[in-house]
């Protein structure tokens, strides 16, 4: 079973769709898994055999607005939980892992804070995490790290921008993922060319809303903002893998995480870039 194809829709309480897709084995453990920002159901798609082989059963869910999933603007980061004890509840799942990927990773983070009765395993993968304050670390150092500074200072013009931007990535796909690309360290660049990785991108900006841009925004106005939980509120077993070489989001911010995180792991790779979990999807999963 291809998730790509796989899609699923459970109508929310309040009435809004939440759009998932499945692979793996559905009598193995299950793992929910959040894509990064933007994306969509479809960043998981590349590597099937893996979670089949392993006997994990891999869910992955649309965030709002991304994908097929209803749009909740107002939604904060400690509201999404919710969605995902609904889901679960759906699947008539007791416990379950969540990995968080990227943008994903504060949601995964909520999820574990909020949840814990529910999650058994938090494993988030070259995740952004909460701003740095701290006067040493206010300077933005990599692009994202730009735009949400940008959100935090000039909120509205950010959100104008980024609306804006996002009806180009409707429109030409493939020139967004390529100037994506284009900004990526070698290293991803080289796994993003790969003929899988590189379908699996494009679907996650073709298969987006209308104008994946008011998503987008919404999102990266969230991700700016100090996370309402603390880090230190999860207690469940906590993986984290990052690659010293991402240019997304920084190494530093797992090993915040992971210094705030008592008991947790982290898996610094040394090289390694954004696109890791391409390459290491199979260690991530044996953890």
């Amino acid at each position: 079973m291809n998730p790509g194809d796989a899609r699923r829709t459970l109508t929310l309480r309040d009435g809004r769709n939440l759009v998932w897709s499945e692979t793996g084995n559905r009598a193995g453990p299950a793992v929910i898994a959040l894509h990064g920002t933007p994306g969509s159901r479809h960043s998981f798609t590349v590597d099937e055999p893996s979670w089949a082989t392993l006997g994990a059963r891999l869910i992955c869910p649309d965030r709002p607005g991304y994908g097929s999933s209803t749009a909740r603007p107002d939604m904060t980061l400690v509201q999404y939980p919710d969605m995902i004890d609904q889901l679960a509840d759906h699947l008539e799942l007791d416990r379950f892992a969540t990995l968080g990927y990227s943008g994903g990773g504060p949601y995964a983070a909520a999820c574990a804070a909020l949840l814990p009765a529910r999650i058994n395993r938090l494993i988030l993968v070259s995740a952004i995490g909460p701003p740095d304050d701290r006067p040493e670390r206010r300077a933005p150092r990599t692009r994202n790290q730009r735009l949400l500074t940008h959100f935090q200072r000039h909120p509205r013009l950010a959100r104008t921008a980024t609306t804006a931007s996002g009806a180009a990535m409707n429109r030409w796909p493939e020139r967004a993922l390529a100037a994506m690309t284009k900004s990526m360290p070698r290293i991803d660049q080289t796994i993003a060319s790969r003929p899988a990785v590189h379908a699996a991108l494009l679907r996650d900006l073709a298969d987006s809303p209308i104008n994946i841009g008011r998503p987008l925004a919404q999102d990266m106005a969230r991700l700016a903002q100090p996370w309402s939980f603390s880090p230190s509120d999860i207690t469940i077993p906590t993986d984290l893998w990052h690659g010293t070489a991402d240019l997304n989001a920084p190494v530093t911010d797992a090993r915040r995480l992971h210094h705030a995180m008592t008991g947790s792991i982290l898996h610094e790779l040394n090289g390694a870039g954004h696109l890791l979990i391409y390459d290491h999807i199979t260690a991530i999963l044996k953890s």
